[in-house]
């Protein structure tokens, strides 16, 4: 023989819930028992902890319960049938409190242009049923208005301010008129300027930030602002007087290249969005020699692509000789493999065992951004070219 309970999982105390027993028939009797709840005797209508059925007293054998729950914790509901000198037995523990609302979030932009005294809207979404809201609350410098239980509209009391500043939403679970639940959903809104907290060079290779910079060498540097909410549409960069500071074709100036000497220098970036240019972060690099020192030429190409390879290291004897002038020559062979890839990452151009200097004729290439490859033994050196 076997019997099956059914009930609530989650109830706000004080509520009362429907419980419902299933499984083998002719049964002789059903016993009911609450543990931290009671339940509803219709005979003598009172709440009560158990509840006893007899088929000698009672014909219809009742299916359903009620339970009032108790407080905060567990509220426990058994069933026990028994059939001649047989028994079975099931519960339910239902949890005497609001169900989770973890799945809800409050919505809308990350970024508001306070400087320009924008108004935008967010909306409170995936809210779980029985929950509501019950307030929205703004923190300066934000302002509310147009509040509805799903949607409101956040302004800024400041048009100066450069910061985060949260908005928050207060949901209630209610159950019978019942209140046994409150949570806050937080969301962080981004206003002004970029904050310098969160701007930083990485190189652009490795996309880590870099600790020294490579002497006599071309260095690609990338600009990222890590917070990644409030839109960065272009970048600005500083270097030392005696460092070459160049951009490649990228529009936002977020990819720079420093030729750096063989002297230790600084660099400098600053963002800029819809409120202005954040204030300056300055870097400090030391400089090694890195090995072999690319040079392409031209680049932006339209027919052919002149590659030079040639030893830092000698190339960093020669300047110290010649009074730190730059300095490419070297007097030994450097032989070494090349790969092109277009801006789909697609392999279109590979060729082994060249001798530098080494010209790829470029007539058959779509115009657009490649990354160049070139491979001596086990170091690859990377670069950037643009096809016309």
């Amino acid at each position: 023989m076997n019997v099956s309970l059914s009930g609530p999982a989650t109830a706000c105390p004080g509520t009362e819930q429907e419980y419902t027993r299933s499984g083998t028939g002719g049964i002789r009797q059903v016993t009911f028992r609450c543990t931290n709840c009671t339940l509803w005797d219709p005979e003598i209508k009172l709440w009560v902890g158990s509840l006893i059925y007899h088929v000698d007293y009672d014909p219809v054998l009742p299916t359903t319960v009620t339970a009032r729950m108790g407080q905060n914790g567990i509220s426990k509901v058994e069933v026990t049938v028994y059939k001649g000198s047989n028994n079975a037995s099931d519960d339910v523990d239902t949890t005497t409190g609001a169900p989770s609302v973890t799945a809800a979030t409050i919505t809308g932009a990350d970024f508001l242009a306070n400087c320009n005294s924008a108004t935008n809207t967010y909306y409170l979404s995936n809210i779980s049923s029985g929950w509501s809201l019950d307030e929205w609350q703004a923190y300066s410098p934000l302002s509310k208005s147009n509040e509805t239980p799903t949607a409101v509209d956040i302004s800024s009391s400041s048009t100066s301010y450069s910061g985060k500043s949260p908005l928050k939403a207060v949901v209630e679970y209610s159950e019978q008129g019942v209140t046994c639940g409150q949570q806050i959903i937080k969301k962080d809104i981004w206003l002004g300027k970029p904050s310098n907290a969160h701007i930083r060079i990485v190189d652009y290779s490795t996309g880590q930030p870099p600790y020294y910079l490579c002497a006599m060498d071309n260095n690609y540097l990338l600009a990222e602002h890590t917070l990644n909410i409030d839109p960065v549409s272009d970048w600005d960069w500083q270097s030392s007087y005696n460092w070459y500071l160049d951009y490649p074709d990228y529009p936002d100036k977020s990819i720079a290249l420093i030729f750096a000497d063989n002297s230790s220098g600084t660099v400098g970036i600053r963002a800029y969005n819809a409120c202005g240019w954040s204030n300056w972060n300055n870097y400090s690099y030391s400089v090694t020699s890195c090995g072999y020192f690319m040079t392409l030429y031209p680049n932006p190409s339209s027919s052919e692509l002149n590659i030079d390879i040639t030893d830092s290291g000698t190339g960093l004897e020669s300047a110290a000789a010649a009074g730190s002038e730059i300095s490419t020559s070297t007097t030994k062979e450097v032989k070494f493999d090349i790969q092109i890839f277009d801006g789909q990452k697609e392999l279109v151009y590979k060729k082994n065992n060249v001798v530098s200097p080494y010209q790829v004729n470029t007539m058959s290439f779509s115009s657009g951004i490649y990354v160049l490859n070139v491979i001596l033994g086990d170091e690859v050196l990377k670069e950037t070219i643009v096809i016309e």
